[in-house]
């Protein structure tokens, strides 16, 4: 449980859970105290599950460009409709494609966009700009734009308990985002005995 109202589908983990005070109790209780550390997990988030991490936790920052994002699975893209806030509200739709920087973040990469209706990859080509020069993410946690594409680190916009992994694929499959963190043969990642 993310919040009361969003859900991650976790289908295998394996890792470990620690209390940050380093104690060798970790209180159930107690969020804030304690950090899962992933060696393999797979994650699956149902859009309206995305849709809800995405409002609250990675754009429900004061200032934030993008708001009322709704997110749907489409085969093995996603799509993200809501409104752009740039000195006026401005509502849009993407088909995006999903990846993995090497670095472990989520790279939401466009491949058609639509703003107020137009074809927004002209628009902005037009105007000579990019998402990046359209939407001022510093105020955010985890997330932010290069050129066209929206770049998320997955763990860090959630709230506690800490989760520390990295992310290592993403794919549309069954309606939902599934994120795998780690490998199966990764130290750690094995049953305990």
């Amino acid at each position: 449980h993310v919040d009361d109202e969003t859900r991650l589908g976790v289908k295998p983990l394996r890792g470990r859970m620690r209390a940050i005070n380093g104690s060798h109790v970790v209180s159930f209780d107690d969020k804030a105290g304690s950090e899962i550390d992933i060696a393999w997990a797979e994650v699956a988030l149902t859009p309206k599950s995305l849709s809800i991490i995405m409002n609250r936790y990675v754009f429900g920052f004061k200032g934030s460009p993008l708001k009322d994002l709704v997110v749907r699975a489409e085969g093995d893209h996603i799509v993200q409709t809501g409104t752009m806030h740039k000195l006026i509200d401005i509502p849009f739709e993407m088909n995006a494609e999903l990846s993995v920087t090497e670095d472990g973040w989520i790279k939401i990469h466009p491949t058609r966009m639509s703003i107020s209706g137009l074809d927004g990859e002209k628009l902005l080509k037009a105007v000579g700009r990019s998402l990046q020069d359209m939407m001022d993410l510093s105020g955010g946690r985890g997330v932010k734009v290069v050129g066209n594409d929206i770049l998320m680190d997955p763990l860090a916009p959630l709230p506690a308990p800490k989760i520390v992994g990295r992310l290592t694929s993403i794919r549309v499959e069954g309606g939902e985002v599934v994120q795998t963190f780690g490998s199966p043969n990764a130290p750690g990642a094995g049953p305990m005995p």
